[in-house]
C-alpha cells in the first residue's frame, strides 16, 4: 500500500489524522496484522516525504494524537473499571 499526495495542507492534514486513527484503532484493537505492519510503514513514509509540513504543524498534531490516544484509552477502559466498581475489585 503506497500513498502519493500532493495535497495542500488541509488535505494533508485530514490524511495524517486518518491514518494515525487507523493507527490507533489497529494498536487498541490488539491486532498485529500484516495490514497493521503496512499501515504503520505507510505512516512512516508519509511522514519522512512531507516532513516539512509535518514538523510545521508537529505540536497541533502531536495534540491530536494525545487526545485522540485518551479517548480511545478512555472508551476501552471505562466499561472494564465500572465492571470492577461494581463487583467490589477496584
Amino acid at each position: 500500500m503506497t500513498y502519493t499526495s500532493d495535497a495542500d495542507g488541509a488535505n494533508m492534514e485530514a490524511l495524517i489524522k486518518a491514518l494515525v486513527d487507523k493507527a490507533i484503532e489497529l494498536e487498541l484493537s490488539g491486532r498485529n496484522s500484516d495490514s497493521g505492519k503496512e499501515i504503520i510503514q505507510d505512516i512512516k513514509d508519509l511522514v519522512y516525504d512531507h516532513k516539512e509540513l509535518i514538523y510545521d504543524h508537529k505540536d497541533e498534531i502531536i495534540d491530536m494524537v494525545v487526545d485522540r490516544t485518551v479517548a480511545e484509552t478512555v472508551r476501552e477502559c471505562m466499561p472494564m473499571l465500572a465492571k470492577k466498581l461494581m463487583e467490589g475489585e477496584a
